[in-house]
């Protein structure tokens, strides 16, 4: 039943606006998310010391080759931008993954806002960009992945802790411009029951109700971190993603 909502309630939503759209009714934005004053703020991650990154059994892909350098000034928001690579000698659907644990106290933490600056130098090799926050607690895990899909239906998908999959949500995500800062805010919450809510994806200010729900797994310690990853296409052609700003609420 759980399932039939996830697949039910996003169609819901994207006919409902459609058919705003063709009565000639105006569809007011969504307006933006208020991050409490109570919230953790964690603030210009790309910046702190003791990133970490793993590939193929962690990432589930063939084998990268890949670097992050931290500190690069342009392009640069913040004048220290990080630059996430997938290099020549990388493999068919190869990709890496590049973590920052966060640490303990967020135990009690039940929503998380994830938000950031990104830029890539050659989007249309980009076959994927990938978003975490995982929320390790009370023996539980909570891993909140999402993904720009950039070379299939254009579109952000929720990753199924428990079928390994990506689901599809209604809300497009296309092909950025080369060399160009997008402002990307994630937002995700976890329900009393445990299952997992993807709330909303925001893009250069534009607001968009995802409202995909997935279970969450068992953990075995208590912890909080953020995690990207780029995926590379069928001819593992190489490329380069900067974020920047990178900030994480949570409360």
């Amino acid at each position: 039943m759980n399932r039939l909502k996830d697949v039910v309630r996003p169609h819901f939503v994207a006919v409902t606006f459609a058919l705003l759209i063709a009565f000639g009714m105006a569809v007011k934005p969504l307006a933006a998310i208020t991050i409490p004053s109570t919230a953790q703020v964690i603030q210009n991650i790309q910046k702190m010391t003791g990133w970490q990154t793993c590939f193929g059994t962690c990432t589930a892909t063939p084998m990268a080759v890949f670097s992050m350098t931290q500190g690069i000034t342009n392009p640069s928001l913040s004048g220290s931008s990080a630059k996430f690579s997938l290099l020549p000698g990388t493999k068919t659907w190869g990709a890496a993954l590049w973590f920052k644990t966060l640490g303990g106290g967020h135990n009690n933490a039940t929503h998380f806002v994830l938000d950031l600056y990104y830029y890539v130098d050659n989007p249309s090799v980009d076959q994927a960009m990938e978003f975490y926050v995982t929320q390790n607690a009370n023996g539980i895990r909570y891993n909140f992945g999402a993904q720009c899909d950039l070379a299939g239906a254009h579109a952000w998908r929720m990753w199924d802790n428990i079928g390994k999959r990506w689901v599809g949500s209604p809300v497009t995500c296309p092909t950025p411009l080369a060399k160009t800062w997008y402002h990307l805010t994630l937002e995700f919450q976890h329900q009393p029951g445990g299952e997992l809510l993807w709330t909303a994806v925001t893009v250069n200010g534009k607001r968009s109700l995802v409202n995909l729900s997935m279970q969450h797994t068992p953990g075995s310690t208590n912890g909080l971190d953020i995690a990207y990853q780029s995926d590379s296409n069928i001819h593992g052609s190489p490329f380069s993603v900067w974020l920047d700003k990178i900030t994480l609420s949570a409360w």
